[in-house]
């Protein structure tokens, strides 16, 4: 943790108090609502930075994982509290956007280390962990245990730099495809797993896979139009098919909970991807090329986390 950031931190905070005493003096309440707000979240963000940023040192015994779990959870609660309470337009939004995904990331991460304690599992299903941590942001300060874990096998490789294009290179989005279409057949070939919300899930998860094949479709013809569409019509079925898995997985307990919690997490991925899809044919038609370029590259990228999760889903149902 920079110690500067911290100090640059507290002299806000004392200028925001300053600044709130002003407001209130005047009775100008509209700001001194706004400067409240502002005060409190940059106190969450000072108890963030102390707590180790985006860093987690995350113990070997349950016990101690349960109380840095139930630190994190109230950390991340009070900073969703106190975005609420801000504009939408607020200038720095995103950045407290990002340290609540940081601290989402942290809590699963945690979560599954401390179920992989308890059940006794592999350690190579923490490596799975470890990686997906690392790739929303996570930086894990590994214990005796992550190292055991060969820690350095799971971690994500730099990627080299690319010389500039001007042109996509289409064999990305035929491997975009084609690892969609692997997981989307493991799914299927599960169909029988009833659960009162398993046929919206499976006819979400078709809708968005038709509508994402037609997107590729109008993609490589350079029909970007047609393919934003369509990718966006996917992401919608997505994130459909996601909110109906995570009330599949409150229904179940035990490993058909972690089933479909994977699977949602896995929609939610593949919502993303078709997002950076879309991201990449606005670049193609008005844009940039090479931020089109970069665009599939990290839809390949996510696809690759999206066939963790559907490994970790899988797992659990062989375990039942």
């Amino acid at each position: 943790m920079p110690e500067d950031e911290v100090d640059i931190l507290i002299q806000k905070i004392g200028l925001t108090e300053e600044h709130l005493k002003v407001s209130r003096a005047k009775g100008d309440e509209n700001e001194a609502d706004f400067l409240a707000a502002k005060l409190a979240l940059l106190k969450t963000e000072a108890k963030y930075l102390l707590a180790g940023g985006n860093s987690l040192e995350s113990p070997d015994v349950l016990a101690q994982i349960d109380f840095v779990l139930s630190k994190k959870k109230a950390l991340l609660a009070e900073l969703e509290r106190n975005i609420n309470n801000l504009p939408d337009n607020y200038i720095e939004l995103a950045k407290y956007r990002r340290i609540e995904k940081i601290l989402s990331a942290q809590i699963e991460y945690l979560s599954a280390k401390h179920r992989v304690i308890a059940e006794n599992r592999r350690l190579s299903e923490l490596g799975i962990y470890i990686q997906l941590a690392e790739e929303n942001g996570v930086d894990i300060v590994p214990s005796a245990l992550e190292h055991e874990a060969e820690l350095d096998r799971f971690k994500p490789k730099k990627r080299e730099k690319r010389k500039k294009e001007l042109v996509i290179d289409f064999r990305m989005v035929a491997v975009v495809l084609i690892v969609f279409l692997l997981i989307f057949s493991i799914y299927l070939g599960a169909f029988w797993r009833k659960t009162p919300y398993d046929r919206e899930i499976i006819r979400s998860y078709v809708i968005a896979r038709n509508h994402y094949i037609a997107g590729n479709n109008y993609y490589t013809q350079g029909e970007y139009l047609g393919a934003v569409k369509e990718y966006a019509t996917a992401a919608a079925f997505f994130n459909q098919a996601k909110e109906t898995a995570d009330l599949a997985a409150s229904s179940r307990s035990g490993k058909m909970n972690i089933y479909f919690q994977n699977k949602g997490r896995f929609f939610a991925v593949w919502e993303e991807v078709s997002r950076k899809m879309i991201e990449s044919s606005e670049q193609s038609l008005y844009g940039d090329p090479e931020l089109a370029v970069k665009a599939v590259e990290d839809a390949v990228d996510l696809a690759g986390i999206a066939n963790n999760y559907n490994d970790l889903a899988e797992e659990a149902w062989r375990l039942l």
